[in-house]
């Protein structure tokens, strides 16, 4: 009976710290984002972030003060995969982008076969998981900056940080809204 208590007490351990190692790794990915952003950084917020969509809105943003008000618990998403097809603007670019779309398609259909496909079109392909298995967090802060023109103020900064992919250690800040 003991052993049976310590063994379930031991488990318990276990997932708890497992569960606050995911936390943590993701609040520390939000922390390391607003550092970079307050120091303008832009190779460092390259780094923690999904893409560089993420944060190009931020860039005329000048953050002076911040602060951590909250992280949310631990929510699960559906792992998403998008390819687009780059389309050449350039006429003495003779590189055929097809196939390297075509190349990304077929090596995300290999390496996740049993992900729905959402689209499938010339230009763009999404294929995402059929359960929700990627961690997500909401982690707000209260931010002291000034815009392009100057002004200062204070707003509520909201980022989104999610599990980068199945099995993966690594956070990203995927979405960030609430201050321009």
């Amino acid at each position: 009976m003991k052993k049976l208590f310590f063994s379930i007490i031991s488990l318990l351990c276990v997932l708890m710290l497992t569960a606050c190692s995911s936390s943590s790794k993701a609040r520390s990915a939000a922390d390391d984002f607003m550092k970079y952003l307050k120091a303008e950084d832009y190779n460092g917020l390259d780094r923690v972030t999904s893409t560089h969509s993420v944060y190009s809105d931020m860039m005329p943003i000048n953050v002076f003060n911040y602060n951590r008000k909250s992280v949310s618990d631990e929510y699960k998403v559906k792992h998403v995969i998008t390819v687009k097809r780059i389309k050449n603007n350039d006429p003495d670019d003779d590189f055929d982008y097809t196939d390297m779309y075509e190349n990304q398609k077929n090596a995300y259909k290999n390496k996740y076969p049993d992900y729905e496909i959402v689209t499938d079109t010339a230009d763009e392909f999404v294929i995402q998981s059929k359960d929700r298995i990627l961690s997500e967090y909401t982690a707000v802060y209260d931010v002291s900056y000034s815009n392009v023109f100057g002004n200062e103020k204070r707003s509520s900064l909201t980022l989104t940080i999610t599990q980068k992919e199945p099995k993966s250690d690594t956070y990203l800040v995927t979405d960030v809204y609430g201050i321009y």
